[in-house]
């Protein structure tokens, strides 16, 4: 059963390490939460580890730039990594190189492709494979890019999806994340392959930065689906916050079932 915390005080002594989700945790994607700066610098003087692990699909200095901008400074944490980062080192495998890849995503996303020896092509039909970044706009639907994605499928070609959140909440807005348009294709049949929470690929990368048994790691997020399902599957504990995707006011127990994804506590916010 999920017990109810006031703040990370109430647990403290029993974690080494603490992954961390970004938007949503730290942030809302224009400012950081009350607490957040103050937590940091608690866990750091406890001498805890502090790893950032987010689904932007963006390498991790950008991801760095950003959280600098909004004060959540390269000294309260220890480490960075990003499902965008996770498929940046992927890609460097010479299997890949072999591909001619159609980008679904911003203009600002290819940051990811430009260090890499790979072949993007503009028109799908001479291209053999999608990398899908997300479109990161509140205005952009599903429905604008179904006769694209149909195309896709008609061809068989591979899709690699570079964030696995559905949605991700930017303010009061909310606005669909790559996942969403990875799932729209699945639905008609196309296969993804996904970088990124709840996937192992990024935990493996968490574990080794961190260095610590998996009892003394704790991961805090605001989505059942990708942070808490993730640490499930990685069978780390976990803590669930209501400053994010599902909002203030949730049923745990809802949404446990919802996602078959548990979290071991529950918190207004991250604070200390």
């Amino acid at each position: 059963m999920t017990q109810k915390i006031n703040g990370l005080q109430d647990i403290i002594n029993q974690y080494k390490a603490f992954i961390l989700d970004a938007w949503g945790v730290l942030h809302n994607g224009k400012q950081p939460f009350n607490h957040v700066i103050a937590c940091l610098k608690k866990l750091k003087a406890h001498q805890k580890k502090i790893l950032i692990l987010s689904n932007s699909p963006r390498p991790i200095e950008v991801i760095q730039k950003g959280l600098n901008d909004l004060g959540i400074t390269s000294d309260l944490y220890d480490h960075i990594h990003s499902s965008g980062q996770e498929l940046m080192m992927t890609l460097q495998e010479e299997k890949y190189k072999k591909y001619g890849f159609y980008h679904i995503g911003e203009e600002d996303h290819r940051i990811l492709f430009e260090k890499l020896d790979l072949h993007r092509i503009d028109n799908l039909h001479e291209a053999n494979m999608i990398i899908n970044t997300g479109m990161n706009r509140k205005e952009f639907k599903i429905e604008k890019i179904h006769a694209l994605l149909s195309k896709a499928y008609e061809k068989k070609m591979p899709m690699i999806c570079a964030n696995p959140d559905l949605f991700v909440k930017n303010g009061a807005d909310y606005i669909l994340c790559a996942g969403s348009i990875a799932a729209a294709y699945q639905e008609i049949g196309g296969t993804v392959t996904y970088f990124g929470k709840p996937h192992l690929n990024v935990y493996k990368r968490a574990h080794s930065f961190l260095n610590e048994a998996v009892k003394d790691v704790i991961a805090i997020g605001d989505s059942f689906a990708t942070d808490i399902k993730g640490a499930n599957n990685n069978g780390i504990d976990s803590i669930i916050v209501r400053t994010g995707v599902h909002g203030e006011k949730f049923d745990v127990d809802a949404l446990s079932a919802t996602y078959k994804a548990a979290p071991t506590y529950i918190m207004p916010e991250l604070k200390y």
